[in-house]
């Protein structure tokens, strides 16, 4: 069999760095400990609170219009935040053959598995949760510890039914020169509410327990490029993703697509302080791969939607939960 020739293109994003301020907690990942992340839905509905709170609801209520009449092209697409240290960051580990188990590959690392190659020369940090290059390692200082971040357990006491109850708070603390990055792709019409909204986040903190001080940042802005095949044969999202009816249709969960399904859900904030439960929505989880929705005259990626999760009985606008693919173009196996 002739081999197969890939040539590789750049997608084109803005990465947000979350410079720490202390701690963040984002509760429990399943099977895998203390989560060191925040999912690109949750992210979605903390910028959506940016604007109101920054801007006023009219300002949300128009960019949700903007959002609403896009369908699948949204003013604002964003990944799942990921770990940095130093200059590396930590991506979602594709589902591939080649892939190491582990939940986070380095940016090193992710460019060789998109591309179908065998990794050689891996090493692995925070107790098996993260792969990088031996080359990466040696290059960041913070990397030749093996620990990006350190867990965070503490008994507090809160105010319950019963009285006074003790329960354990789990956050995460960044080493040096580490935290969180979301990659972004946004219309130049809505960058610099973001850029502000994002700010604003880094005051009001992203997680749980802000108002104990987690989850504050400061913010840095940069351009990065990412790697992705040109005429690729599946998609890595980095995002959480709901498929349409159409990408359904089209097969974008069929072979070669390799994905796993979390239930998501949680609450929202009202600006008169109280929490509202929104709807929940099975969403495939970054790092899944999809199969194109399309093969001609070129691969299509999936796209996916956002879906209407508004509390019952909530009028003042729309709460959507962000189920936008961030695709990454992943190489026909060598053959």
């Amino acid at each position: 069999m002739a081999p197969v020739v890939v040539c590789f293109a750049r997608v084109r994003a803005t990465l947000y760095r979350f410079r720490p301020r202390g701690p963040f907690a984002f509760g429990s990942a399943a099977g895998s400990g203390v989560s060191a992340t925040i999912g690109s839905d949750a992210l979605f509905s903390a910028v959506c609170l940016g604007l109101r709170d920054m801007f006023g609801p009219m300002r949300l209520s128009s960019f949700l219009r903007v959002v609403r009449a896009s369908g699948s092209a949204p003013p604002v697409r964003l990944s799942s935040a990921v770990p940095y240290a130093g200059r590396v960051l930590f991506l979602p580990t594709p589902r591939v053959e080649e892939a190491p188990n582990t939940d986070w590959v380095s940016i090193g690392l992710f460019e060789q598995l998109v591309e179908r190659r065998t990794p050689a020369g891996v090493t692995s940090l925070q107790e098996g949760r993260i792969a990088v290059t031996e080359d990466e390692r040696k290059s960041v200082a913070a990397l030749q510890t093996g620990k990006v971040w350190t867990e965070l357990l503490r008994n507090r006491t809160a105010l319950g039914a019963g009285g006074l109850e003790t329960f354990v708070s789990q956050g995460v603390h960044f080493g040096p020169d580490s935290g969180l990055a979301v990659l972004a792709i946004v219309e130049s019409e809505w960058r610099q509410d973001l850029d502000t909204a994002f700010r604003w986040l880094g005051d009001a903190g992203v997680g749980g327990e802000r108002s104990s001080g987690y989850g504050q940042f400061d913010l840095a802005i940069e351009e990065i490029n990412l790697p992705e095949a040109m005429n690729p044969a599946a998609y890595c999202t980095l995002s959480y993703y709901v498929p349409t009816a159409r990408e359904l249709e089209a097969g974008v969960l069929n072979r070669p697509a390799h994905y796993d399904i979390e239930e998501r859900g949680g609450w929202m904030s009202h600006n008169n302080g109280t929490n509202l439960r929104h709807k929940s929505v099975p969403m495939i989880v970054p790092g899944s791969v999809l199969a194109p929705l399309t093969m001609q005259p070129q691969p299509e990626a999936p796209a996916g939607r956002a879906s209407d999760v508004t509390p019952e009985g909530f009028r003042e606008y729309d709460v959507l939960r962000a189920g936008w693919a961030f695709p990454i173009g992943v190489a026909p196996v060598a053959g």
